[in-house]
């Protein structure tokens, strides 16, 4: 019977790491795409905004800040998959022992 439940846990931990391994790698591409995509024109868009600011152009102040907001998001869209990613590579790294 501990034969058992000790081969069950490996078995368990195996498929658990497997889990891991895939979100691993589904984090990498968010991380990826945001990178290559939206933290660009996330800059783009904060840059566009910083730019009228110091012109004083000013013409829309809700389409300034629905700017600066997605761009703010973005970014931190990006930051929560790398938080993520850390998390699923330190609890793949205490299975992997």
């Amino acid at each position: 019977m501990k034969t058992n439940e000790t081969e069950f846990r490996q078995f368990s931990d195996m498929q658990h790491v497997e889990a891991l391994v895939s979100l691993l790698n589904e984090y990498y591409v968010q991380i990826s795409f945001c990178k290559e995509n939206s933290i660009v024109e996330a800059n783009l868009m904060l840059e566009e905004v910083e730019n009228d600011f110091k012109k004083g152009r000013f013409v829309n102040f809700a389409e300034t800040i629905t700017k600066v907001n997605n761009a703010v998001s973005a970014k931190l869209n990006h930051w929560e998959y790398i938080n993520l990613y850390n998390q699923t590579a330190l609890e793949l790294e205490y299975y992997s022992q």
